[in-house]
């Protein structure tokens, strides 16, 4: 038999519970509801729905519930650099990793800033005004030129995300 557990309102604050998905139970205007109501076993039952805390949940989705969790921390952290960051705002773009083109720019037709770690490099590539491929090159040309260019910069492309061949691949062919 199941022993009755009573949970009050500041019981359930403090415990974080799921539904059997991992989903994490967020609904607080509800938890007056649950004050003083009788439970029984160890899960609950709040408006038809049958919520857990973390450690009664399958180890797969605890490991879910937890990389959530950490994804979060991390793109928390991210947000926190990326509003410091100088070289962001001194090249106007939204974020790290992110192109934005660059139409008054004398040589070059992008811009984007990219990180690895601590170390941060602002990248300009693509000719201003290139006859790039676009939609309105025919296919068979199109292909031509696209297997041209990636064949001349293969090198450079290889070499990763600080490269601006990488990006001009990237953004432009």
């Amino acid at each position: 038999m199941h022993e009755v557990v009573k949970m009050t309102w500041f019981d359930i604050l403090k415990t974080r519970l799921f539904d059997e998905h991992g989903n994490e139970w967020e609904d607080m205007e509800d938890t007056h509801l649950m004050d003083g109501k009788r439970m029984s076993g160890k899960s609950h039952t709040f408006e038809s729905k049958r919520l857990y805390p973390i450690e009664d949940l399958t180890i797969r989705t605890q490991r879910k519930i937890k990389m959530r969790d950490r994804i979060k921390e991390r793109d928390a952290r991210d947000k926190e650099i990326q509003k410091k960051h100088p070289s962001l705002k001194r090249a106007g773009v939204s974020g790290f990793g992110k192109p934005k083109r660059t139409p008054n720019h004398p040589t070059k037709s992008h811009v984007v800033v990219v990180r690895d770690g601590k170390k941060v490099k602002t990248i300009r590539f693509g000719e201003q005004g290139a006859d790039t491929v676009t939609e309105k090159n025919p296919t068979p040309a199109r292909k031509k030129k696209r297997a041209a260019f990636k064949a001349r910069h293969a090198k450079n492309i290889d070499r990763g995300k600080f490269s601006p061949a990488y990006w001009a691949d990237k953004v432009k062919w």
